[in-house]
């Protein structure tokens, strides 16, 4: 069948033009009405078939670079989870605002609002990445606003009664000083693991004016960078004479495993380590909240042991 062939004029006074062939005139016409469009957006005809999903792969495998190995890893299953398979073979150029809230409204039934608005944040970001690039002229995620979700999971923090039961439960063991510092200062797991004694100052200076009390200083945490997880986590706290006394306790029993593994002690600082010294890792916070009998001095109190310890950090009182 013969081929139609039509030219369009860029624009008066211009003397390029767009050349687009087809089998019937309305073919023709159509494929040069987007050769205009890419042409006046500034873009590659080419590059009109790119899609969302070479976009979102692209941010996911170049955009996320330093960031927290937990965060890439929750970003990549969001995104090939959710985002992928409704929009993943969208060509960018033609992904408009009204596609994404209509993607997004059919997700509101079944995620949080937090996770849809990180898959907008996701989009966007991968949008961006696209458009620096010369792949796409704007980015319609920036029109669009993430839904309110479904409610979000019960909250799994202690109550008074079981916070007060865990700390007395948890003396005389070598998890005492960390739930206590958990529990009354609010202290991540991953801050905790990343404290070393010189962050911590157990005297104070009641002498000085104004006086100044014992205090812990969570300025560093073991995710990428050693950052907290903001700016704004980073602060320095006062503390209780209960964390206090635990804390000296701890000192105590510390030096003297330090002393038993004598050349095998690995000078960290840190305030709570693994036997020789070395920085804790979640696994092995867990395994010391589930010791001696099952899940050992959580398995007596009126709480949920197991969930406890595979949270393995505590809401502050």
């Amino acid at each position: 069948m013969d081929r139609c062939c039509l030219a369009g004029l860029c624009r008066q006074r211009e003397t390029s033009h767009d050349v687009v062939t087809g089998r019937t005139k309305t073919e023709a016409k159509n494929k040069l009405r987007e050769a205009q469009r890419a042409r006046d957006a500034r873009l590659p005809v080419g590059r009109r078939n790119y899609t969302v999903r070479q976009a979102v792969e692209s941010w996911l495998e170049h955009g996320l670079a330093g960031r927290d190995r937990s965060t890439v890893t929750n970003r990549t299953i969001l995104a090939r989870k959710h985002l992928l398979p409704a929009l993943g073979s969208r060509r960018l150029t033609e992904l408009t605002a009204d596609d994404v809230d209509r993607w997004l409204a059919a997700e509101s039934g079944q995620l949080s609002t937090d996770t849809l608005a990180k898959l907008l944040s996701i989009l966007r970001q991968s949008i961006r990445r696209a458009q620096a690039r010369d792949l796409v002229q704007r980015n319609v995620a920036l029109l669009c606003e993430a839904p309110k979700g479904t409610r979000g999971r019960p909250s799994k923090s202690l109550s008074l009664e079981q916070a007060s039961r865990l700390l007395v439960a948890a003396e005389g063991t070598p998890m005492h000083a960390y739930v206590v510092v958990s529990l009354l200062t609010g202290a991540r797991t991953e801050e905790l693991r990343a404290l070393t004694w010189s962050h911590l100052d157990l005297e104070g200076d009641t002498k000085a004016i104004p006086p100044r009390p014992a205090s812990i200083q969570l300025w560093r945490s073991v995710r990428a960078g050693e950052e907290t997880k903001t700016k704004r986590s980073r602060r320095t706290l006062e503390l209780p004479a209960l964390c206090v006394d635990a804390l000296r306790e701890h000192r105590h029993h510390q030096l003297a495993q330090r002393i038993r593994m004598g050349e095998r002690w690995v000078d960290n600082d840190l305030v709570f380590a693994t036997r020789y010294g070395t920085e804790l890792d979640a696994a092995k916070v867990r395994r010391a909240l589930r010791a001696d009998g099952g899940c050992g001095w959580l398995g007596g109190l009126a709480v949920d042991a197991p969930r406890v310890a595979a949270q393995f950090c505590f809401a502050a009182l």
